[in-house]
C-alpha cells in the first residue's frame, strides 16, 4: 500500500483506542476519569469524522473523474479527452492506466483505419483487374468468334503440332477434311498420320 493512502488509514487504530479506554473507564469506574475519556472520545470522533469526511472526499472526486470520464468515452468514442493526475498513489495509478487505455485504444482504432484503407485499396486494384481480365475474355472470344467466320467463309483448315508431345490441335473444318470426329478438338501425330 502506497504512503499516502497508509495515512490516510491510520485514524482508524486511533478511533478503536479511543474506544477502548473510554470502555475501560466505564467498566473500572474511575473517578473523573470517565469524564476526560469521553471528552477525548469525543474529541476523536469529531477528528475521525473529519477525517473521514476529507478521505471520502479525496477518494471522491478521483473516482467521479473517472466515471465522468468513462461515459464521455462511451457517448463519444471519438472523445480525446484524459483524465488528471492528482496524486501518487492507487488513485494516481488507475488515472494513469486509463489515460494510457485510451490512447492505446485510439491507436488500434488508428491502425484499424490504416488496415481497412489498405484492404479498400487493394480491393480497388483487384476490381481493375478482373475488369480488365472481362474485357480482354471478352476482346479474346470476339476475334476467336470472327477468326472462326472467317476461316469457314475461306474453307481454310488451321492446325498446330507440338513437336515435345506430339499432339495435334486442329479447327473443326481440319478435323472434317480427316474425316476424324473429335470432341476436344485435339488428336496425337499417329491419328493424324494415320
Amino acid at each position: 500500500m502506497r504512503s499516502g493512502l497508509a495515512l490516510k488509514l491510520l485514524l482508524l487504530p486511533a478511533a478503536a483506542t479511543g474506544l477502548l479506554l473510554w470502555v475501560a473507564a466505564v467498566a473500572f469506574d474511575l473517578p473523573g476519569a470517565r469524564e476526560q475519556i469521553t471528552a477525548l472520545l469525543l474529541g476523536w470522533v469529531v477528528i475521525a469524522s473529519a477525517w473521514s469526511w476529507w478521505i471520502a472526499r479525496q477518494v471522491r472526486r478521483p473516482l467521479s473523474a473517472l466515471l465522468t470520464a468513462i461515459r464521455e468515452l462511451r457517448a463519444n468514442p471519438q472523445s480525446t479527452s484524459s483524465l488528471p493526475v492528482h496524486s501518487a498513489d492507487e488513485l494516481g495509478d488507475i488515472s494513469i492506466a486509463f489515460n494510457d487505455m485510451v490512447l492505446q485504444l485510439r491507436q488500434r482504432e488508428a491502425d484499424a483505419l490504416c488496415a481497412a484503407e489498405r484492404v479498400n485499396a487493394v480491393n480497388r486494384d483487384l476490381h481493375g483487374e478482373v475488369q480488365e481480365r472481362r474485357q480482354a475474355e471478352a476482346a479474346l472470344k470476339r476475334t476467336s468468334e470472327f477468326l472462326q467466320m472467317a476461316q469457314s467463309a475461306g474453307g481454310i483448315a488451321l492446325f498446330d503440332l507440338d513437336l515435345r508431345t506430339g499432339l495435334v490441335q486442329g479447327s473443326d473444318l481440319f478435323f472434317q477434311l480427316l474425316q476424324i470426329d473429335v470432341r476436344d478438338r485435339m488428336i496425337t501425330q499417329e491419328q493424324w498420320m494415320a
